[in-house]
């Protein structure tokens, strides 16, 4: 079934764009029938298939550029029945598998130093997990988000937008408590005396920045999404100022 989005091929009407070369240069340069507009600006661009579709013959086929094979005939436009992951083909599997090794090998790695560090602690009978132990379990639950972001980087239909969107946010919310755990032990060795002791303002600020991070980062990505008009695989440009401000 097509996936036309009836603003955008209104738009595409509007502006005459009949050709295959016509709507690579709409897409690819900002250019309305050849020309930009009037301030040299790009135009706003008005998605014509649902995400992540793309008309039928857009993209890779062994030729250059992407007119030679979307054809419009008798004024009709072609079949949004493509993914724009069809559309890049051996490239984007190329991509893909660079970013899935990457991944994996930096998985194992904070693997190796998680047992490294825990079997030193169970040596030591300490009983309470160090710092550095949470810090490898952080970056292996951030590089397992990266791995599953990698199988789809560019968001062409493998995952849902909103999974993904909850995979980056995590990420982002992740990062941030990793500043804020590094910060927490800074402080502690300067400020915590001979017990160094997590002074009372420092704990409770970590306590209060975390869940605020992820609240920011992860539920605010969810409300962007599903705020943001369906199938225009866009984000609300409101609610993430707001996350951004955050």
């Amino acid at each position: 079934m097509s996936k036309h989005l009836a603003d955008g091929i209104a738009n595409l009407i509007k502006h005459n764009i009949t050709t295959g070369l016509e709507l690579e240069e709409y897409v690819c340069e900002g250019k309305i029938n050849g020309a930009l507009k009037d301030d040299d600006e790009p135009h706003e661009f008005v998605p014509f298939c649902e995400w992540p579709y793309m008309f039928k013959g857009w993209g890779e086929d062994g030729v250059p550029g992407n007119n030679d094979t979307v054809v419009f005939e008798d004024g009709a436009y072609a079949a949004c029945t493509q993914t724009n992951g069809e559309s890049y083909a051996s490239a984007y599997l190329v991509k893909r598998l660079v970013y899935i090794i990457l991944n994996v090998i930096t998985i194992v790695w904070c693997c190796r130093y998680l047992v490294h560090f825990r079997t030193k602690r169970m040596a030591s009978k300490n009983k309470n997990v160090t710092t550095s132990e949470t810090l490898c379990k952080m970056n292996l639950t951030i590089c397992v988000a990266h791995l599953l972001i990698s199988l789809d980087p560019d968001s062409t239909g493998f995952f849902p937008v909103l999974f993904l969107s909850m995979l980056q946010g995590y990420n982002g919310a992740a990062m941030i408590s990793l500043a804020f755990l590094l910060v927490n032990s800074w402080v502690t060795i300067i400020d915590g005396g001979k017990s160094k002791k997590t002074p009372p303002w420092m704990d409770k600020l970590t306590k209060f920045s975390v869940p605020c991070a992820i609240f920011c980062e992860v539920v605010l990505a969810i409300v962007e999404i599903q705020v943001t008009p369906a199938g225009t695989g866009s984000y609300d440009g409101t609610v993430n100022a707001v996350k951004g401000f955050a």
